[in-house]
């Protein structure tokens, strides 16, 4: 799969607990939640995978409890 697209569901995936009422983003959940486990774990490890290749920092090492969507 494309790297974006796998960056796309990854950040999907991340954010849920913030986009999951968003009506605009029903149907792109639906996909995700429509695929099976294998390939969804797949696909969330190459989107880690594409991050840390363009710089971004760790999740496991950025995961310390804070809210991040607040400056």
């Amino acid at each position: 799969m494309a790297p974006v697209r796998s960056t796309v569901w990854g950040f999907l995936e991340r954010n849920r607990p913030r986009l999951r009422h968003n009506a605009r983003l029903a149907m792109p959940y639906r996909t995700l939640d429509g695929f099976g486990d294998a390939k969804r774990a797949a696909l969330l490890a190459e989107a880690e995978a594409t991050r840390l290749a363009l710089g971004a920092v760790s999740l496991s090492d950025a995961d310390d409890g804070r809210d991040r969507s607040q400056p």
